[in-house]
């Protein structure tokens, strides 16, 4: 039986988190001005390990090392899956000071876990063809179908390709901001729980909003609307895990959490517990939420 969530998470804790030039021309939710101090940044980090841990999460740390610097070491999915069926799948990165993050030690410490197959598709990078991760793809694994939106860092044939060496059918659209640019990843616009998923519909491309809401759709899923102002405040940015007990948990910022109506946040807690971390600078120098700080180990 298929399962949509893991109980088992991997988070970097980074050595020289900042802001990133390279990657700030495709993620408008950059702060340019964000010029955090490093025990802040740990702060919050650190917090948010206590937090999953104390409602029964396995979280697996890894110190990031000071060199080479990675300002992006923090969000580790972008480069690293661990998916069910046992494989371990490595993407390819938009960004060549992400690249460097990629380190086959974290890769060894997995494989010690249990045995699975590695994946590479790092080698499309030199084909200029990108899909970073659970940021570019979101998967439904009970229905076995993975959602993308195109964008620079999300080639649509590489996601087909992708989609189909694993076994799920690929749902690509096109998904943009109030200003016109496309999302930089898809995981800033849908995410899909057990029980729920939360889009933000108005941003999809009127013509495809059909199609992705009905591949969403399921007798025990509820779809859980947000808007484009939503989004910028990390809204879609929220991951589902299964703690020790086995409770659906639904971990995402305090940002997003306060950006949601009364009603959204009844919904979502239908769905599974709210898990709230409050990680504000993180956010603002990174572009990224706790979503994308969560590699899940399957």
């Amino acid at each position: 039986m298929n399962v949509q969530s893991t109980g088992t998470v991997l988070m970097v804790r980074p050595a020289n988190f900042g802001f990133n030039p390279e990657t700030a021309q495709s993620n408008v939710f950059q702060q340019p001005d964000a010029n955090p101090l490093t025990d802040v940044i740990l702060r919050e980090f650190d917090a948010a390990v206590t937090c999953l841990r104390s409602n029964g999460i396995e979280v697996i740390v890894w110190d990031d090392s000071p060199k080479p610097e990675k300002p992006d070491a923090i969000f580790p999915n972008n480069w690293l899956g661990v998916h069910p069926g046992k494989r371990i799948v490595v993407y390819p990165m938009y960004a060549s000071n992400r690249r460097i993050e990629r380190d086959p030690a974290i890769l060894k410490l997995i494989g010690t876990r249990a045995e699975y197959q590695l994946i590479d598709f790092t080698a499309f990078e030199n084909e200029n063809m990108i899909i970073e991760g659970t940021g570019s793809l979101v998967f439904d694994h009970l229905q076995m179908k993975v959602f993308a939106c195109r964008s620079t860092r999300t080639n649509e044939q590489l996601a087909n390709y992708i989609a189909g060496k694993l076994g799920y059918e690929a749902i690509v659209f096109d998904a943009f901001d109030a200003d016109g640019v496309a999302y930089y990843h898809t995981n800033v616009v849908l995410a899909i729980g057990t029980n729920f998923a939360i889009v933000c519909e108005e941003a999809i491309e009127e013509k495809q909003r059909t199609q992705v809401l009905l591949n969403l759709s399921k007798p025990e899923r509820d779809v859980i609307r947000i808007s484009k102002e939503q989004v910028k405040s990390f809204a879609g940015n929220m991951l589902e895990l299964r703690n020790d007990r086995g409770e659906l948990l639904i971990v995402l910022s305090e940002t997003a959490f306060l950006s949601l109506n009364k009603h959204q946040r009844e919904e979502l807690e239908k769905a599974g517990k709210p898990v709230v971390v409050s990680i504000p600078t993180i956010e603002q120098t990174g572009g990224g939420s706790i979503r994308c700080m969560l590699g899940e180990i399957f």
